[in-house]
């Protein structure tokens, strides 16, 4: 999967509206979330911005498609 399939599919999903599980683990932004359910609130050229519930607070996350492309991210959906 090549980074325009990702966009496509992530463009996908937030047309949807569709919960996703997102598992991050990043050092800087330091960001741990294993298999938490997230939404989709933005697609834009470069990333896409989920909200997701972290520690019981509402945080939302940029994320690039780079990310999951070298898998910093993943996304059970996809």
């Amino acid at each position: 999967m090549d980074i325009a399939d990702i966009k496509e599919r992530m463009t996908l999903l937030f047309e949807q509206g569709a919960d996703i599980h997102v598992t991050v683990h990043s050092k800087r932004p330091k960001i741990n979330i294993t298999e938490s359910q997230a939404r989709i609130v933005g697609v834009y050229k470069n990333l896409f911005t989920i909200e997701a519930v972290e520690n019981g607070l509402k945080k939302t996350f940029t994320v690039p498609y780079t990310d999951i492309f070298i898998g910093k991210v993943s996304i059970k959906e996809l």
